[in-house]
């Protein structure tokens, strides 16, 4: 849990997804993961300048998360959020609330991640 720690405590906003496959069991890749990190790195550079927090976004493929049982899952820090997903519908109202606005999406809010660690 070090690295939750430590990545709540930077300036720029990092949004992780994860892009693990395996080859038994749920895991994020499934629901086509890839195409929604290129989706929301597409998104946000054409919507760079309606950034209201003025801070550097950065999008991060990773490797398993640990927690593929809530899958797919999406952590941005500093917040501490961990979003789920359904669709590209989804994923632009954490762009457009969220990363844009600055507000929590609470339909997509990870209850399963979020119930094991309050």
């Amino acid at each position: 849990m070090v690295f939750y720690n430590l990545m709540t405590q930077c300036d720029d906003v990092h949004v992780f997804i994860c892009l693990n496959k395996k080859i038994k069991g749920k895991c994020c890749s499934m629901y086509d993961t890839d195409e929604i990190f290129e989706y929301l790195r597409s998104t946000l550079t054409q919507k760079k300048n309606l950034l209201k927090n003025k801070k550097n976004i950065k999008i991060v493929k990773t490797s398993c998360l640990g927690k593929c049982a809530f899958g797919p899952n999406i952590y941005i820090v500093p917040e501490g959020i961990w979003y789920t997903f359904s669709n590209i519908e989804d994923i632009d109202e954490i762009i457009n609330k969220h990363l844009i606005n600055g507000e929590k999406v609470l339909r997509l809010i990870n209850k399963g991640i979020h119930s094991e660690n309050p």
